[in-house]
């Protein structure tokens, strides 16, 4: 019979491998006979939650940062998962235990600030992206989020310099001409605005939001027949974009859009029939 060493190895030459239904076998097996075999739990849970399943996936990482407190990547892996799962509270924990082992790891720092930054705590996401950039000073991702980051706070200036380095570094990056293109708006550059998110479409980051963004950006323009054109799209893309689009209509200036607004509100109403 084998050892449980052996089939652990062999679980986890089958889950580098892809061959996920051998993997899951070969570590059930392994806490059959072990229960409360950390590695074992630790590995089913990154398996279920990469296969949908991430009630168990949560009971299995818990299970085993409990049996192993001192293991930074249990506690990593169980950050990711609970990042997914939206609980952004118990994410910066399990981001926070880890880092607690493990100081340098960029990872688990942009995944804390990710958590921090959904909870409203801006100064300290801030933190997080800075110190993982200690780390990876030209990741574009990071400076991206340290970018949002800073324009939550209204730190407009540094924020520009954070996505212009992003950009610089990777220039087909789109979440970075997106997140350009709300801080140029802020500001009131609009033709620049439309350009950074006529990119991001370009680069097929998130069509339905940059259709908004573009609809509202052409509406501040007083472009109004470009206006609908994208709103359109954007509702084509994804119908739960109405209440934001009828939120931007209605905040539309009065003028020559006033005439037209109530049918514009109509036409855009009908594609939801």
């Amino acid at each position: 019979m084998q050892n449980l060493n052996a089939i652990l190895e062999e679980a986890v030459q089958h889950h580098q491998a892809g061959r996920l239904r051998d993997a899951e076998q070969g570590y059930r097996s392994v806490l059959a006979r072990a229960p409360e075999q950390p590695d074992a739990l630790n590995l089913l849970g990154v398996l279920t939650a990469a296969t949908g399943r991430a009630q168990e996936a949560r009971e299995l990482l818990e299970a085993a940062a409990g049996l192993r407190p001192g293991d930074p990547n249990i506690h990593y892996n169980l950050g990711k998962l609970l990042t997914l799962a939206g609980d952004w509270a118990a994410a910066a924990t399990s981001y926070g235990a880890s880092l607690a082992i493990q100081p340098g790891n960029p990872h688990a720092q942009a995944g804390r600030g990710g958590a921090l930054s959904r909870l409203g705590q801006a100064e300290e996401a801030e933190a997080c992206y800075r110190a993982a950039l200690q780390t990876a000073p030209d990741h574009p991702g990071l400076l991206t989020e340290l970018g949002t980051v800073l324009l939550s706070q209204g730190a407009l200036g540094f924020a520009e310099e954070a996505l212009r380095r992003a950009l610089a570094l990777r220039p087909d990056f789109g979440p970075a001409h997106f997140i350009l293109g709300n801080l140029l708006k802020t500001v009131g550059r609009l033709a620049e605005a439309e350009a950074a998110y006529g990119t991001a479409l370009a680069q097929g980051h998130d069509p339905a939001a940059a259709h908004l963004e573009l609809g509202d950006c052409c509406q501040r323009l007083d472009r109004f027949e470009n206006a609908v054109g994208h709103y359109k799209q954007a509702l084509a893309l994804n119908e739960r974009a109405f209440p934001q689009v009828l939120s931007k209509l209605t905040a539309a200036p009065r003028g020559r859009f006033s005439l037209r607004l109530g049918q514009m509100k109509k036409d855009l109403a009908c594609l939801l029939r």
